[in-house]
């Protein structure tokens, strides 16, 4: 353990302890004192050290320079959403337009609640860990969805900005064959300073916050990677169910009334191996921010990348399948920690899809439409649904892995080094 103190803005003091860990490696625990300095003159205050969520972090606007990396087009001249669902692909997430085409539609973020999968019972037979689980999920779903017929959106014919192709050869300059390191285009951004926000330092707040900020990081690792194999990762928008399924009950040879809304998803990218075979991409990006109950402090520590894809991310990946279209036979997840990144591939499983869609649906019709809250367990034990589960957990079980990277392989910026500010 090596201790060192910090001067605080009034000449008090703020200790940081740094941990080397259990298994010895570089930097694997950082920690803070929780939240109070002591002032030169006896006064207490805000600690200055803040976890700095923004670490060796890349803006996604920088990451649309890559040469290597299909960025979307701007919107030019509108406020409203294209009347055309095969143009809501063509939105750059986070846009105004974008999230206007969200309002309703039912997205992969609804898809395990729905599902009854974060229900008590049957998140002990996919082992979801207990922060995920609750029978609040299903119930804020229910009330999310209620709303679908208040959500009413201005469709227009939008017009679309050219894409710029230029390449900006000053942020990412291409790397010399006699130049060290492993990546074709190193990354020279400028100066980075943190954006004058206030800042949530709860660590759920802290987690959701960081899973954001670096899912370029991410997306930049599968881009590294994939070019080399061949394919393009490219940005994506919105996927909507009805561009590749005009009658998805006939398709899936779903029993009872189609009551299913509108349905949409948003994966974090596309690989494109250019023979009319896409993939999914997914990035999930584990915090390393921990707040330690027996030390009352804020610490850092390896958290992450897992070499096992956990069942409750299997919902969503087969609802990226299904709404990207036919030729979307698999996803790519992407799990990354500060000391690495792992890939793994998960296959399409139509049956899988037919018993997500009867349930969704089940839902929808028994639930939403009726305005009856879902009771606790509600679809546990019914065959199909476990059947359902089976088929989750296989497919969580034969994902295969891709790649894994460690750290020095995972391309970050040169800057920004601190985990606390």
């Amino acid at each position: 353990m090596i201790e060192a103190e910090r001067t605080g803005s009034v000449g008090g003091r703020c200790s940081l302890e740094i941990d080397m860990g259990d298994n010895g490696t570089q930097a694997l625990a950082f920690a803070v004192s929780n939240a109070v300095w002591e002032g030169r003159h006896g006064d207490r205050g805000v600690c200055r050290m803040m976890p700095n969520v923004y670490w060796r972090s890349i803006p996604m606007e920088d990451l649309r320079k890559h040469p290597q990396f299909r960025q979307l087009p701007e919107l030019l001249e509108s406020t409203g959403v294209p009347s055309d669902p095969d143009e809501l692909a063509n939105l750059r997430q986070n846009s105004k337009q974008w999230d206007l085409a969200h309002r309703n539609r039912l997205t992969s973020r609804f898809v395990p609640s729905v599902l009854g999968f974060l229900e008590e019972e049957t998140a002990k037979d996919l082992q979801i860990p207990f922060t995920l689980k609750g029978h609040e999920k299903a119930l804020g779903a229910f009330e999310d969805l209620l709303k679908f017929s208040e959500n009413e959106i201005v469709l227009e014919d939008v017009r679309i900005a050219v894409e710029d192709d230029a390449i900006d050869s000053s942020l990412w300059k291409t790397r010399q064959a006699n130049e060290p390191g492993g990546f074709p285009y190193e990354y020279h951004p400028e100066n980075f300073v943190p954006p004058a926000e206030p800042q949530d330092n709860r660590v759920t707040a802290l987690r959701m916050k960081w899973g954001k900020i670096h899912e370029p990081v991410s997306i930049l690792a599968a881009v590294n990677y994939f070019s080399e194999m061949g394919a393009q990762v490219k940005e994506t928008g919105l996927h909507c169910m009805e561009v590749h399924h005009n009658n998805v009950f006939e398709e899936y040879g779903i029993e009872g009334s189609n009551c299913l809304p509108k349905i949409g998803t948003s994966p974090d990218g596309v690989v494109d191996w250019g023979n009319g075979k896409v993939e999914a991409l997914e990035a999930k990006n584990h915090c390393p921010f921990f707040f330690d109950r027996s030390q009352n402090k804020i610490i850092v520590k390896s958290h992450g990348p897992f070499r096992e894809v956990g069942t409750w991310y299997i919902a969503q990946l087969m609802w990226h399948m299904l709404c990207v279209g036919p030729d979307c036979k698999s996803a790519i997840l992407t799990s990354m920690g500060i000391d690495g990144v792992v890939m793994h591939r998960i296959q399409r499983d139509e049956e899988l899809i037919r018993l997500m869609l009867k349930y969704v649906n089940f839902f929808f019709k028994n639930y939403v439409m009726e305005n009856s809250a879902p009771p606790e367990n509600f679809f546990h034990n019914e065959p199909d649904h476990r059947r359902m589960i089976f088929l989750t957990i296989k497919a969580a079980q034969e994902a295969q892995s891709v790649a894994t990277l460690e750290g020095n392989e995972v391309q970050r910026s040169p800057q920004n080094l601190d985990f606390f500010l």
